[in-house]
């Protein structure tokens, strides 16, 4: 069984997928000095809205990375 990741980043978003696209993109491994995927999981709350996170963004995410599209 995997380590638990030693932190966990929470994001809940609204009618914000640039914002939020550009958040994730900041939150990953390659933007990190001294972290592997390992070491953290970002799990992403984004709230229905008529600007959700387009699907291939999702289909993108890292493994650490966690996303659900809430009603």
């Amino acid at each position: 069984m995997p380590a638990a990741p030693k932190v966990s980043v929470i994001l809940i978003a609204y009618k914000m997928a640039r914002q939020l696209e550009n958040t994730l993109l900041s939150l990953s491994a390659d933007y990190q000095r001294g972290v592997n995927e390992e070491d953290y999981e970002v799990i992403v709350m984004e709230n229905s809205s008529s600007e959700n996170l387009p699907q291939e963004v999702v289909d993108r995410l890292p493994a650490n990375f966690a996303y659900t599209l809430r009603e």
